[in-house]
């Protein structure tokens, strides 16, 4: 595992929206599955393969959008929590580890998730891409309702993980 081949890989598609995080996963050596036949309960899996490289799956009937945050919170895991995915780690629709998957990692903590979703926001919209789209557009601020809805489509990413990265960020917007 490299944690420089992913910081690469971001940095190389970082500077388009929506980002491409599936080509930031694949530049980065993991293997990926979109459309994973995963139980209900899970949103995704992080797997060590026989080779020592992993595999991102993530549920196939799940939204676009989920799909996208699911992927780059499991990136997130690999780059972050390497030392505690063992031979795997599932997570459910609340972006914790779950045993409905194949791999209940009880290391992974709940403070791990915080981070992986902290982490996935953060590579999905970054502060550059929002300023530069409100610049672009004229958006005052605080963004409206529609505004932020029309943003959170730019960036392919759900309107909740939006109102989170613009809170971190400082951009006020009417709920």
């Amino acid at each position: 595992m490299s944690k420089r081949n992913v910081e690469q890989a971001i940095r190389r598609h970082w500077h388009s929206a929506p980002v491409n995080i599936a080509a930031i996963i694949r530049a980065s050596g993991i293997e990926l599955d979109d459309q994973g036949n995963l139980d209900n309960e899970v949103s995704g899996e992080l797997r060590r393969l026989d080779s020592g490289l992993y595999k991102i799956t993530v549920n196939r009937k799940d939204h676009p959008y989920r799909k996208r945050f699911t992927m780059a919170h499991e990136l997130a895991h690999y780059y972050l929590h390497a030392s505690l995915v063992g031979e795997g780690t599932d997570d459910d629709r609340v972006y914790n580890s779950t045993s409905a998957g194949n791999f209940y990692n009880t290391d992974i903590e709940q403070k791990h998730e915080y981070e992986a979703n902290s982490l996935a926001i953060y590579i999905l919209m970054p502060e550059h891409t929002i300023n530069a789209w409100v610049d672009q557009n004229s958006v005052d601020v605080p963004l409206s309702k529609s505004s932020t809805i029309t943003l959170a489509e730019h960036l392919q990413v759900s309107l909740e993980a939006l109102q989170i990265r613009l809170k971190a960020i400082g951009i006020a917007f009417q709920s």
